[in-house]
């Protein structure tokens, strides 16, 4: 699947998941972890996510989440 069919798909569930990891994004979309992970910079690189780090328990790289911020800016309001 490509990123941009990756990404439409995400978007579809965006609402029900305003708050994502790319390992969400891709059981839900049923695409694997990289092909999640494209399509999420995807949507970061036109504005519909943020990334956020989530420091990790060990000394390995941090988690990102990313972040629909229009739609939890909807919810909070």
């Amino acid at each position: 699947m490509r990123a941009d069919a990756a990404a439409h798909s995400i978007l579809e569930i965006l609402p029900a998941h305003p708050v994502i990891t790319a390992g969400t994004a891709a059981r839900s979309v049923n695409v694997s972890d990289t092909a999640a992970r494209a399509a999420l910079d995807l949507l970061r690189g036109r504005g519909v996510l943020e990334p956020y780090e989530v420091p990790g328990a060990g000394n390995g790289r941090p988690r990102i989440w990313w972040l629909a911020k229009g739609l939890a800016d909807l919810i909070r309001t």
